[in-house]
């Protein structure tokens, strides 16, 4: 572990740090250590990017360069402020396509900007499920990470627990959408998948169940029904490994999952 992980886990300091930063956060433009480009985020929402910097998610960074090609399609399923979108374009290349769903209002004043530059990228302001249509969504007071089509996320709970901070979720309506009908919609024949939906990753591969016999290769970051998720994975006749690359046969714990064939 790092010394900034070392610092973020003591509690007095890292709630005392993340107060200040409210009081004073500000929307600022720093570069991506991944790939170069300029990203806008803001100081106090947004600080685990610039805070641990290129340390941030490394293992699940370098399995993306592993695992995605030039000239793939790339589905983002929950694009944030844009981050690892930056790095999935750069990944895919000139001869490759990556698609972005992000819904989230608050998200969405980021990933516009940070995404304006990436010309092979498309930016979808939808919602991902198992079924069209339209859904509450639940946006969050503290990052946008948290943002949640569930309307009792336990995940959110434990940041705002955290990090010493009220939690606020603000309920909006947003239009739904399947993988599986965009996919046959677009005529689209995606290589790679990233799902992170805070809690609702069993629905979005429910709906995605012609989309999954495509991809070579997907990650999903798993927070709730972890053996069902885990048993639609297998049922799909892919392996599963986590997020240090070891081959799993059970979703034990919540993180990042990745599934190979």
């Amino acid at each position: 572990m790092s010394f900034k992980q070392n610092l973020a886990s003591i509690p007095f300091i890292r709630r005392a740090v993340i107060g200040a930063l409210k009081f004073f956060g500000r929307d600022i433009t720093l570069t991506n250590g991944w790939t170069g480009d300029r990203i806008r985020l803001n100081t106090y929402l947004h600080k685990g990017y610039w805070f641990f910097g290129k340390s941030r998610e490394a293992e699940t960074m370098h399995a993306f360069k592993r695992l995605v090609r030039a000239g793939d399609t790339v589905i983002e399923v929950g694009g944030h402020i844009g981050y690892i979108a930056q790095y999935f374009s750069k990944l895919v290349g000139s001869e490759g396509r990556l698609i972005v769903f992000e819904p989230g209002s608050n998200n969405l004043r980021y990933i516009e900007e940070n995404l304006r530059g990436c010309v092979n990228t498309t930016l979808e302001r939808l919602a991902v499920g198992s079924t069209n249509g339209l859904a509450t969504f639940y946006e969050d007071n503290l990052s946008g990470q948290n943002n949640s089509l569930l309307g009792d996320y336990k995940m959110a709970d434990s940041v705002s627990k955290a990090a010493g901070q009220e939690l606020v979720r603000t309920p909006r309506a947003v239009q739904v959408v399947t993988l599986d009908t965009y996919v046959t919609s677009t005529a689209l024949q995606p290589d790679f998948m990233k799902i992170d939906v805070e809690g609702f990753e069993l629905e979005v591969l429910k709906g995605s169940q012609h989309t999954l016999q495509m991809v070579r290769a997907f990650m999903v970051e798993v927070t709730e029904q972890h053996d069902e998720v885990g048993a639609l994975i297998l049922a799909a006749g892919f392996r599963m490994k986590d997020e240090a690359g070891n081959c799993i046969d059970r979703i034990a714990t919540s993180g990042n999952i990745f599934a190979e064939r």
